[in-house]
């Protein structure tokens, strides 16, 4: 008899332990159901996405696509990564995550803004080998540099639609004409040199 109780208790245990894994795995409805979608409505009614950003080189791009979004109506915050993304918290009786994209478009052609958990398309460069002159901003080499990178340019190439981040790549002594450009804090440069996916091999600067 008492081994029948204990049997039972057991069972009972089994039971409301089984009970309680399968509430665990319940799912959250708190939770994104896909990548990059916003999640439920926060405890204040606004929603989170994260949204593809492409074009953005640093963290002034990322402060002017942050102050974008930030100025659009029903936008209670927002903050770019300066890298490939934009968080928006948006109040979703306001706007929606489309209204966002159209009133993204036409900001800046330097940045352009995807669905959520959208891919942007990777940019095609061509490389011609040949020696060409580029106009930019010059900035100090990124640490994730490799060692023949003396500085890094900010600026537009011909036939591409915005501007980018080239290496610049040069022997000691158009290194030290590099440097002696860059501390001088000059707006802009101009130099000469063959572009490759690798940067530039600089031959001249002026």
């Amino acid at each position: 008899m008492h081994a029948f109780r204990f049997a039972s208790l057991l069972l009972s245990l089994a039971l409301v332990a089984g009970s309680a894994s399968a509430a665990q795995k319940k799912p959250d409805p708190n939770k994104a159901k896909t990548p990059g979608a916003p999640a439920a409505p926060a405890s204040d009614g606004t929603e989170t996405v994260i949204l593809p950003i492409t074009g953005q080189m640093c963290n002034n791009c990322a402060v002017a696509v942050s102050t974008y979004f930030k100025k659009m109506d029903g936008v209670k915050d927002a903050t770019a990564d300066g890298a490939k993304t934009a968080t928006v918290v948006f109040d979703p009786k306001k706007t929606t995550i489309e209204k966002l994209l159209e009133a993204f478009k036409g900001k800046d052609d330097r940045f352009k803004a995807y669905k959520p958990g959208e891919t942007p398309p990777e940019p095609k460069y061509t490389y011609s080998g040949k020696p060409e002159s580029i106009s930019g901003k010059m900035t100090i080499r990124g640490t994730d540099s490799a060692k023949d990178v003396v500085a890094r340019l900010i600026a537009h190439r011909s036939g591409e639609p915005t501007e980018r981040i080239f290496n610049l790549i040069a022997d000691s002594a158009i290194a030290e004409k590099i440097e002696a450009k860059r501390k001088e804090g000059v707006g802009s440069v101009t130099v000469t040199g063959v572009v490759s996916a690798e940067g530039i091999k600089v031959e001249k600067i002026d």
